[in-house]
């Protein structure tokens, strides 16, 4: 076991730190889908609110808690953010900043979770995983259902 972690691509560091930090913050695009379990989305960067980024895609708001790293990000360039898996929720909760609607495709068992897969676009698909009890849904395939997260649970990643 290591007190630390290094994820490099093409001899590139991407990230160091502990494994913790490495899976709840990663630091870029290629981290996050190393990762995996991350639901990956991109928008134009319109404006910041404290330590919020508000970006854009299409007609949709998304709002994402920035990080050390990654707190100079530029106004109206694009700017890709993830959202663990495990921090998404179809069913509001407290601070859900965030909601997108999506398309139910299928559910993926595994022990006491569920992973439920949702198409939000042509071909992006988002990921949510739940306990098996939280929450009584009974998706029929093709069923619309909204998808809630945090800001905070957002994670703006930087571009190496």
């Amino acid at each position: 076991m290591a007190d630390k972690v290094i994820v490099m691509s093409d001899a590139v560091i991407q990230q160091i730190g502990t494994s913790r930090e490495v899976y709840e913050k990663p630091n870029t695009k290629f981290v996050a889908d190393f990762i995996g379990n991350n639901n990956l989305f991109s928008g134009i960067v319109k404006s910041r609110s404290g330590s919020i980024v508000i970006l854009q895609k299409d007609e949709q708001l998304f709002y994402v808690a920035e990080h050390g790293f990654t707190s100079n990000t530029p106004i109206d360039v694009e700017a890709s953010f993830c959202v663990r898996a495990d921090k998404m929720h179809t069913n509001s909760q407290g601070d859900m900043a965030n909601q997108i609607n999506g398309k139910y495709i299928a559910t993926e068992y595994i022990g006491s979770l569920e992973t439920d897969v949702f198409e939000i676009s042509n071909n992006h698909f988002v990921h949510v995983e739940q306990h098996r009890d939280a929450v009584n849904r009974n998706y029929k395939v093709g069923q619309q259902v909204l998808i809630y997260w945090s800001a905070n649970d957002a994670v703006l990643l930087g571009n190496i």
